[in-house]
């Protein structure tokens, strides 16, 4: 996964943090009549949407040849879609504009007790269909633990990510601090690896990142992200996974998971996996997106 270079810092929010959700604007579609099938139906066009905040810009060309093999295998016209934020990205899912989504684990959790989307493959990664929300500061910062960023800057990706919002989030309500009084500010990004520059570069002095990018920049030894270091780990969340909208055709559905599931037994899939750092994707289990659910339940109640 090789880092991106040249793309300005997206500074879409500078007042003082929330712990809650914060508004996002209301969503508008112009979606011609007929693009969305009706429930049941096969779609004429099957549209994938893909997360860009998941996905570094470097990697969606890798993403939009995954889904032209899937287009392939299945014999039905595909096409990628990429939206700027999740809440777009579930809202296009919600109205059946696309019927297959790659998605962050809160956006699925929002989307599964929204409109019930399923879940059908989660990406294994470094052998674990599992990451952890990692906490970041400068490099040669004098921060130890999130308890020393108080008063300081922060940036979340997204208000539907969970190592970018909900975790940071919920582990400030741990040590009984809210965000809207712990940080002095915050900006959202919209990008973990927008995240990783803005510490590095000192436009803030943290940010919580997902351990898959992160790890791989380092381990490549990323410039960027070597400035950098962690002041907090979560325990495992579930990777990232594939939804399908309830009403795409089951045998359909069927058809697309055996697709992800089988990506890894010949040597055309391997190579698409490889281009995404992806081993294989597996069925996941319910039981690494239990803490996310939590988490969003205890957000709501407050």
């Amino acid at each position: 996964m090789k880092a991106r270079c040249g793309f300005l810092l997206v500074l879409l929010a500078a007042t003082p943090g929330c712990d809650r959700e914060p508004p996002r604007k209301t969503v508008r579609l112009t979606v011609e009549s007929g693009s969305s099938p009706s429930p049941g139906a096969a779609p004429a066009v099957l549209r994938v949407g893909v997360g860009s905040v998941l996905s570094p810009r470097s990697t969606l060309r890798h993403y939009r040849d995954l889904i032209e093999n899937l287009g392939e295998r299945l014999d039905v016209p595909t096409e990628m879609v990429l939206r700027p934020n999740y809440s777009e990205m579930n809202e296009l899912l919600r109205q059946r504009y696309c019927m297959v989504g790659l998605l962050c684990d809160y956006a699925f959790v929002r989307a599964e007790r929204d409109f019930g989307v399923e879940i059908l493959a989660a990406p294994q990664v470094a052998g674990e269909a599992t990451y952890r929300a990692y906490i970041i500061v400068g490099r040669d910062s004098p921060f130890r633990s999130l308890g020393d960023l108080a008063g300081k800057r922060f940036a979340y990706a997204d208000p539907l990510c969970n190592a970018g919002w909900l975790y940071p989030i919920h582990r400030l309500r741990s040590l009984g601090d809210p965000a809207r009084t712990f940080f002095i500010g915050d900006i959202f990004t919209y990008d973990y690896e927008e995240s990783i520059r803005a510490v590095a570069e000192g436009l803030v002095d943290a940010a919580g990142v997902e351990s898959p990018l992160y790890d791989s920049l380092t381990a490549q030894g990323n410039p960027t992200a070597l400035r950098t270091r962690i002041v907090d780990r979560s325990l495992p969340f579930g990777t990232p996974p594939v939804v399908v909208h309830p009403d795409l055709d089951p045998k359909l559905r069927a058809r697309v998971q055996e697709f992800f599931l089988a990506l890894d037994r010949d040597e055309r899939g391997r190579r698409l996996l490889e281009a995404i750092a992806v081993d294989r994707f597996v069925v996941p289990q319910k039981g690494p997106y239990t803490p996310v659910f939590a988490m969003a339940e205890a957000l709501e109640q407050r």
